[in-house]
């Protein structure tokens, strides 16, 4: 973008002024209206409404301004000439970021300041800025994230254009957020069309300490969109690594943000409060390969390798317990142990979520380990976690999970998820299978436990590995189908990690989805989910 605005700013600026951001109304906090899950109706829990989200502000949130609407296209008018080109140059249509211009001028491929819109913002960061600089406009941006996270307040949005940054942060981590409020939250964004990312692999560590890429400490209302955290590494063993941390946080969304290359675990979310949503987002390569833990055997590498971790204990009082944590549409691949993992008093929601490829050195390789509890934990709520369309595949240990060895039983539901040839590390612990229900302390589930609708195939040892009574129907290895490889259109490892789209959704895949004469289609069972035909189709998509 050319750092020489000349007049033209000055319609940037009239045009803000006089109609604001769109609508003029302010920035508010996304749609997060949800059911509370501690007042389900036990009559009506298997016909649950969890499609929508809320702030435990209020009831209705309004919804965030698009930033498509703050673009303004500030080149020349349609029926003005272009700009000459310069001698021997060639006139033609320009490419701003994904967007092709036809009011302005491009010669030789080189846009002209007339061609391309600006998006507006209260900040700017770009590789080439400058911390001393105003931050104020695009041609006077700040240089480090760290900077923008102390500065921006409540209401701010932080346009970071694309390129690679260097992080000059400490151990610690790029940190110092400010918080945001419901209706003014504070937002750092990915300049439309840009990828920033923020390169962590010239950080210094010491032995038996710590990294972090990101770390979020005690604020709230805020989001994060469209960045990326690439190798924060160990270099020393026993080294803690993590990409982003929010710790002691309420009312945050982490969307469209990819992890990778990080020697522990991607994305941890630890004795949270409120609501918080992650959705889009992706984590892969997560090894410790420098690890000295006794488990399974001394020196063994690859036991804190995750994709998403969380953990809210009992000692948070009430408001862990009304806390709320969604996961949607993010994935998780190429981990040494955890897929999706974590310890909650409160609700946890897992929708369209995908663990692969997990397992790498030591580490076990679970792809979904939902449920379990610690220190004395219990959680009776009458909803305490949905597990809904999503996969498990190719993990050494298995798809699926609570992992509440010992603990009291939870009131889970396991919805239209496919468990497909994970096992392959052993026995050990129930390992080995699709899906894992190891015993807990009680004699019977909880009452309001359902598995259903599920696919278990093709795993290491078997479909199912039931060490105590649970709640189950019309999953595939209830019903006397006979299927095969055959009944899917595709079982690809490599579909998995393909491109997400253009909006930032899951990639639309062959993998998993059934073939039209499979006996799994219309086999299901009603759980509330949307489906088509005669009855719900097992497995994560319904066939249209």
């Amino acid at each position: 973008m050319p750092r020489n605005t000349g007049p033209w700013l000055a319609v940037i600026l009239t045009v803000f002024l006089l109609n604001g951001c769109d609508d003029g109304s302010p920035a508010t906090a996304p749609d997060l209206e949800h059911e509370d899950p501690s007042q389900t109706d036990l009559a009506e829990v298997h016909n649950p409404d969890l499609d929508a989200h809320t702030t435990p502000e209020t009831d209705t949130a309004t919804e965030e301004t698009a930033p498509d609407a703050l673009q303004h296209d500030v080149g020349q008018d349609a029926d003005s000439p272009p700009p000459p080109c310069g001698e021997g140059q060639v006139s033609r249509r320009c490419q701003c970021s994904t967007q092709v211009v036809t009011t302005g001028h491009c010669c030789d491929g080189q846009p002209q300041q007339e061609a391309c819109p600006i998006y507006l913002a209260d900040y700017y960061v770009a590789p080439d800025g400058d911390d001393h600089n105003s931050g104020r406009s695009i041609d006077d941006p700040f240089r480090t994230w760290s900077k923008a996270f102390t500065t921006a307040q409540a209401g701010d949005l932080v346009y970071i254009r694309g390129g690679l940054y260097l992080s000059e942060a400490g151990l610690g981590g790029e940190r110092g957020f400010n918080s945001g409020t419901a209706t003014q939250p504070i937002r750092f964004f990915n300049y439309p069309g840009e990828v920033p990312i923020l390169d962590c692999s010239s950080r210094v560590t010491t032995e038996s300490g710590y990294n972090k890429g990101i770390a979020m400490w005690g604020v709230h209302h805020i989001h994060l969109k469209g960045l990326q955290i690439h190798n924060v590494l160990q270099n020393h063993v026993d080294v803690n690594v993590v990409g982003l941390e929010v710790w002691r946080c309420g009312n945050i969304v982490l969307e469209e943000l990819t992890v990778r290359n990080v020697d522990g675990e991607g994305v941890v979310i630890a004795d949270y409060e409120d609501t918080i949503l992650v959705k889009n987002c992706d984590a892969s390569e997560l090894s410790d390969s420098l690890r000295s833990a006794e488990y399974p055997t001394p020196g063994s590498p690859g036991q804190n390798g995750a994709g998403f971790q969380y953990s809210n204990h009992g000692r948070n009082g009430q408001t862990a317990i009304d806390s709320r944590l969604y996961f949607e549409g993010c994935r998780a691949w190429n981990f040494s142990d955890n897929g999706f993992a974590g310890s909650s008093v409160g609700y946890v929601e897992f929708d369209r979520c995908w663990a692969f490829d997990g397992g790498h050195l030591s580490g076990e390789g679970c792809g979904f380990k939902t449920g379990s509890l610690y220190g004395g934990d219990v959680n009776d709520l009458p909803l305490a976690r949905v597990i809904k369309n999503c996969i498990g595949a190719f993990n050494g240990a298995y798809g699926f999970s609570p992992n509440n060895r010992g603990d009291t039983p939870m009131n889970a539901h396991f919805f239209n998820n496919l468990a497909y040839h994970n096992g392959y590390k052993g026995t050990g612990h129930g390992l080995g299978h699709g899906f894992v229900i190891l015993a807990y302390a009680a004699t019977e589930p909880a009452p309001n436990e359902r598995y259903a609708n599920n696919i278990s195939f093709g795993n290491e040892i078997g479909e199912v590995n039931e060490r105590a009574p649970y709640r189950h129907d019309h999953n595939s290895w209830d019903l006397p189908l006979t299927f095969s490889h055959d009944d899917f259109v595709s079982l690809d490892l490599a579909q998995l990690s393909t491109p997400r789209q253009a909006d930032g959704s899951l990639p639309e895949i062959a993998f998993g989805r059934l073939r039209p004469d499979s006996a799994m289609i219309d086999a299901g069972v009603d759980v509330g989910l949307p489906y088509t035909g005669e009855a719900p189709d097992l497995g994560p998509f319904e066939n249209n």
